[in-house]
This record gives C-alpha cells, structure tokens and sequence, in this order.
C-alpha cells in the first residue's frame, strides 16, 4: 500500500510493504528524486514554504536529478541506478542526456551533498570494473545495418541487464543465424525513456534502425512485438548508442 503526500512542487510516498520512504521534487528546469526517511516524511506538509521543503527533501539520499534550465545543455545524473525501482510511483522527467558513471563518481567523491551515495556507487564501481563487456543477440536485419553503420542505437528494454551498461562499456552483438559472426561495439550514449512513445518522439528514427522506405510508417507500437506494453511500464526503455570497433 503506498501512502503520498503532496505540495507545491513536490510528492512524497512511503510504501507500507517495503517500510520505504522516497520523495520527488520538480518545478521550471529542475527534477529531483530522493530516499527520505520518516522524519522528512512526517514533517513536510502542503503550505510549507519552498525553502523549508527545499530543505527537508534535499537532506534525503539523492537519487536522480534532470536540469534543463536554458543556461547550458540539458543534462541528466542517475546517483542510484534503482530509482524506477525505489521510486515506480514518480513521473520521472528526462533522462536523455545521462551523465556517464565515472562522471557521477567523481562527482559523489567530491560534493559533500552526495555523500549518501558513495559507498553504493563505490560498490558498483567495482561490480563494473569486473564486467565491461556485454553480449546480446541481433536478427540478421538490424545486425547488417548495424554493420554498416546506418543503425547507430540500439533499442531495448532498460531491465536488469541493460541496467549494467554505461557509457564507454563495451557490447558484442552476436548474429542470431551465424553465431560465429560478431560485431564489437563502443557504448557513446544512453538514452533512457518510460516508453517507447516517448522515445520515439524524441531520437532519431533513422538511427534506431527505420531506413527511408519505412519511416513513414514507423510507430513505437512497432517495439510491442519484443516487449510488451506491461514491460515497458516496470522497466521503461533504453536507447544505446553506440559506435562500430571493428568490421
């Protein structure tokens, strides 16, 4: 059972089963996510001024924050890659320009304000060092245009696995027919939507494997066939994109 409370700019949950306590914060350029505890919960309340709520929220574990202010490009920093999973409640905004790991890590070493997060990012650190390759499967279609260099992001479902992959990792898409044919990729970039409608209103669809004859036709329920709509909501989605190593 979840029980939400609410103000201007802001929403708390505490999910009764797990004894979890998360909380979301957004307004004009800015969207934050954060565990709190039941103090925080219990002392926020609708009419609180800003900085007071500011206050009590911002002293949680920093989970996920979006900034797209106009004051430079806009930019996404995922401090705990569990947040759909800590928080499936929230509205969750952007997510299409993630900062890489190793940026996030330096990050969390350096501010005070994220020293929540260290000794998980430093886990998981050292759970990437020991798996930085990846392997997945290709149908002949995307593999060749993949190969030729005309399918520049591969689209998934962001579940558990593809939760692993960050930016500079890399995958080796194995050919379903000829298992001994292989392309080696470069993870340049994630691009993390709730769904495919989404991400089909915001990437390229050129570069996610739709050719010229076919874009006038291209749906995200196209995407429905690999990963139902159920699936999509628990997990969201994934656009990877990557560049050729080897051919």
């Amino acid at each position: 059972m979840l029980q939400f409370k609410k103000g201007d700019g802001w929403k708390v949950c505490y999910d009764e089963e797990r004894d979890l306590y998360t909380a979301e914060r957004g307004g004009c350029g800015y969207y934050h996510l954060y565990e709190i505890t039941k103090d925080i919960f219990d002392a926020l309340a609708d009419g609180m001024r800003d900085d007071e709520t500011y206050k009590l929220i911002g002293s949680g574990r920093h989970l996920y924050m979006d900034v797209n202010d106009r004051c430079g490009p806009p930019y996404t920093i995922v401090f705990d890659d569990d947040y759909k999973m800590l928080c499936p409640w929230a509205h969750v905004v952007g997510g299409e320009h993630v900062w890489p790991a190793e940026l996030t890590d330096a990050a969390v070493e350096l501010f005070e304000s994220e020293k929540q997060n260290r000794e998980q990012r430093r886990r998981k650190r050292e759970k990437r060092k020991a798996c930085m390759t990846h392997t997945m499967q290709l149908t002949p279609a995307p593999f060749e245009l993949i190969k030729s260099g005309r399918k520049t992001i591969e689209l998934r479902l962001y579940d558990d696995k593809r939760r692993k992959i960050q930016i500079g990792d890399n995958i080796v898409f194995v050919h379903t027919e000829n298992p001994e044919e292989t392309l080696k990729v470069k993870v340049t970039d994630l691009f993390v939507f709730d769904s495919f409608a989404a991400l089909y209103d915001k990437l390229p669809l050129l570069e996610c494997g739709y050719t010229e004859a076919d874009i006038g036709s291209a749906s995200p329920k196209d995407m429905d066939v690999y990963y139902p709509a159920e699936m999509q909501e628990k997990y969201g989605v994934v656009g990877i994109k990557v560049r050729l190593e080897n051919h």
